[in-house]
C-alpha cells in the first residue's frame, strides 16, 4: 500500500447512502475539518453514482485533499435502499482492510443525507452517531450489532439479520426502531421502547431497564441484569423450544403506595407482561418467516440428526414457549 501523509488526506468518519432508482444511489461522506485547537467542522460531500466507488471518484473531485475510510466510524443507509437489499452495497465496506470489522450499520428511515446535516456536534458527526450507538448498546434496548455480525447473519442459514433504525426527532438523530431483515432485505421493524424484548430474549447484558404499566400503577427498573438459556427437545417427531429467561433489576420509580409489601405480585406482574410481549414478538417473526433470534441455531445444536428441510417447514407453527423469572434486588428506601 503506498504511504499516505495524514496532512495530505481527508478521513471519512460517516458514509450514508440513499436510494434514486434502480442503478443510482446518493453517496454521502462526512469529513472532519480541524480549525484550532479542540474546534472542529465536519464538511460534508455528496454526488450520484451506480457503485460505490465510482461515486468516491466524483466525491474527491469535490474534496481539497483525497478521502479515506481508515477512520470510518458508521455506514447508514436509507429505508428505501435497505427494502431492496444491502448485500451488494456493503461489499466495500468488507473487501476494504481499513475499515474494522466492528463498524456500526444503521437504517435511516427517510433520507441519510438529510440526517447526516442535520447533526451539529463539537465532537463531529462519526464520533457523535458512534457515541449513540455505544451508550444504547452498553445501557439501552439497542442490541450488540456491527457489520462483522450483520454480514455473517445475511450469510447464514440459521440467523437473520437486524440494524437499529435512526430518524429526525425534532431535528435530532435519534434511534426510533429496530429494523429486521430477510437475508440482506429489510421487512419489518419494531419501536426501540419494544427493543428491550427483544435484547432479552437475544443475549444476556447487564444494566438494562424495563417499563411497566398496568391499570392501577406504573413502574421503572433499572440496572436490570438478565440471562437466557434455550431448551430444545424432539419427542417422538414433536419439536418444542422454551427459552428460559432470569432477570434481577432495581425498582427505581413506583406510582403506588406500599411496594415493599407487593413486591412478589410486581414480580408476577412484570413477569406476565414480558411474557405477553415476548411472545407476540416471537408470533410477529413466525408470521414473518423471519429468524433474528437465532431459534434454527439453537434447534441445529441441540438436536442429534438436525433435518434442515423439516425445520424450514415447521419454524412458522413451531411451538416456542418463553419462561420468565423476576426478582426485585432494591427497591429504595421508600416504602
Amino acid at each position: 500500500m503506498p504511504k499516505k501523509i495524514i496532512d495530505q488526506i481527508r478521513m471519512a468518519t460517516v458514509a450514508g447512502y440513499d436510494y434514486i432508482d434502480e442503478d443510482t444511489i446518493q453517496g454521502t461522506v462526512v469529513s472532519p475539518m480541524f480549525l484550532q485547537q479542540n474546534q472542529l467542522k465536519d464538511m460534508v460531500f455528496t454526488d450520484t453514482s451506480s457503485m460505490i466507488y465510482e461515486n468516491r471518484v466524483k466525491l474527491n473531485a469535490q474534496a481539497s485533499e483525497q478521502l479515506y475510510n481508515g477512520k470510518l466510524e458508521i455506514a447508514l443507509f436509507s429505508k428505501e435502499l435497505a427494502e431492496h437489499g444491502l448485500n451488494k452495497n456493503i461489499d466495500y465496506l468488507l473487501r476494504d482492510p481499513s475499515i474494522g470489522s466492528r463498524l456500526y450499520l444503521g437504517v435511516v428511515e427517510e433520507s441519510s443525507y438529510e440526517l447526516l446535516n442535520a447533526i451539529d456536534s463539537s465532537k463531529g458527526a462519526g464520533v457523535y452517531l458512534s457515541d449513540l450507538f455505544d451508550h444504547n448498546v452498553q445501557h439501552g434496548n439497542l442490541p450488540e450489532t456491527n457489520l462483522k455480525q450483520f454480514s455473517q447473519s445475511i450469510k447464514s442459514d440459521t440467523y437473520d439479520p437486524f440494524l437499529p433504525m435512526l430518524s429526525l426527532e425534532k431535528g435530532i438523530p435519534s434511534i426510533i426502531a429496530l429494523a429486521f431483515f430477510k437475508d440482506d432485505t429489510l421487512v419489518d421493524s419494531i419501536p426501540i421502547e419494544d427493543g428491550n424484548i427483544f435484547k432479552m430474549l437475544y443475549q444476556n447484558f447487564s444494566d438494562g431497564q424495563y417499563n411497566l404499566v398496568t391499570d392501577t400503577y406504573k413502574a421503572s427498573v433499572q440496572n436490570i441484569d438478565t440471562t437466557r438459556k434455550f431448551q430444545v427437545t424432539d419427542r417422538k417427531g414433536n419439536l418444542k423450544v422454551t427459552i428460559n429467561v432470569k432477570l434481577t433489576g432495581v425498582v427505581r420509580e413506583y406510582t403506588k403506595e406500599n411496594l415493599t409489601k407487593r413486591i412478589p405480585s410486581f414480580e408476577k406482574d412484570l413477569e406476565k407482561d414480558f411474557k405477553k410481549k415476548a411472545n407476540k414478538l416471537i408470533k410477529q417473526f413466525q408470521e414473518l418467516n423471519i429468524d433474528p433470534l437465532g431459534i434454527k441455531e439453537h434447534v441445529r445444536s441441540s438436536i442429534r440428526g438436525y433435518n434442515k428441510k423439516r425445520f424450514k417447514e415447521e419454524y412458522q407453527t413451531l411451538p416456542i414457549k418463553v419462561k420468565i423469572s423476576f426478582k426485585v434486588t432494591e427497591s429504595g428506601t421508600r416504602r
